[in-house]
């Protein structure tokens, strides 16, 4: 078997160079590709079609769960990645596995019910900014 192909991505430069860093130090895992925005990491995946992706939640241009949405739904993508979120609060590194995007998990329901709050709060927020004009 081969070695595990891996897809990093995050806005923090100096995440993606210790994560970097520390797959380097196992033989069987390589780093195939690095990126600082979800854009460019939805590029590496459809090109590179990594085995497992490390993904960080907040980015610019596309978030990490657009990311996982946008790749599930893409029919070039023939070989789904598995997605490692990365997450950091306050000074806490959160990691949370998501092996199969296709199956609708307790985690991954997580991550949805994640994204939906996120779209009632901005829709709330909007409500309220007409409110006060």
């Amino acid at each position: 078997m081969g070695k595990l192909r891996i897809v990093i991505a995050d806005d923090n430069e100096r995440m993606l160079q210790l994560l970097e860093d520390i797959i380097r130090t196992d033989k069987d895992m390589e780093v195939v590709g690095k990126a600082e925005n979800g854009e460019i990491c939805l590029s590496l995946v459809r090109e590179l079609q990594p085995d497992v992706v490390l993904l960080d939640i907040v980015m610019p241009k596309l978030d990490g769960l657009t990311v996982m949405e946008k790749t599930h739904s893409d029919s070039r993508i023939k070989k789904k990645p598995a997605f490692i979120i990365i997450t950091a609060i306050g000074q806490e590194l959160s990691l949370i596995h998501i092996s199969e995007p296709t199956r609708r998990t307790p985690i991954s329901y997580a991550v949805f019910c994640l994204k939906k709050k996120k779209k009632q709060t901005n829709k709330k927020k909007t409500k309220e900014n007409r409110t006060n004009l």
